[in-house]
């Protein structure tokens, strides 16, 4: 849970030999130092994923690069590569792989809440989904600013599938 800590990242972290390693809340201050965690594979059934399933409000991840392949299983709702559902704070955090599950799907960010706040981030790779599905997040409540998509994006609409190339 981390209420009031701060956490800061000192070197690269590979996660290749973890599946399904995730932080299920986090409230506190998450500093990458501009550290990657690469190898991020979640792939266990269920909805509301990413390396961390919520962001509470206050809370701030910034200075991370991600990358890694979240194709879960099941439900598959709410998804993203960082947080499934964001109540706080994303800064200068970019993502690099592939994001796969039916709503509320996106590059980072499953759902932005109203108190969300995304900043000077992007989302490198494939992000693919039914409903709500975006680079950034699948669906936005709160603030996104400065931030790019360069991810293809394809969803499926009627039976019919739509590819969209980088999308800024």
């Amino acid at each position: 849970y981390f209420k009031d800590k701060k956490v800061l990242l000192g070197a690269d972290i590979d996660l290749s030999h973890i599946v399904d390693f995730q932080v299920p809340t986090f409230a506190g201050i998450f500093d990458g130092q501009g550290h990657t965690i690469s190898g991020i594979s979640l792939s266990k059934s269920g909805s509301v994923q990413g390396l961390f399933r919520y962001l509470q409000e206050d809370a701030v991840i910034k200075n991370l690069h991600i990358s890694g392949d979240i194709t879960p299983s099941g439900s598959r709702n709410i998804i993203g590569s960082l947080v499934g559902n964001n109540k706080g704070s994303i800064e200068h955090c970019h993502f690099n792989g592939t994001v796969v599950g039916e709503d509320n799907i996106g590059g980072l960010v499953g759902i932005n809440e109203a108190t969300g706040n995304i900043s000077h981030c992007s989302s490198t790779g494939m992000v693919t989904g039914v409903h709500f599905t975006g680079g950034i997040v699948g669906q936005n409540l709160g603030t996104i600013f400065k931030s790019t998509n360069y991810s293809k994006i394809n969803t499926t609409i009627s039976e019919t599938t739509v590819n969209i190339e980088s999308i800024d």
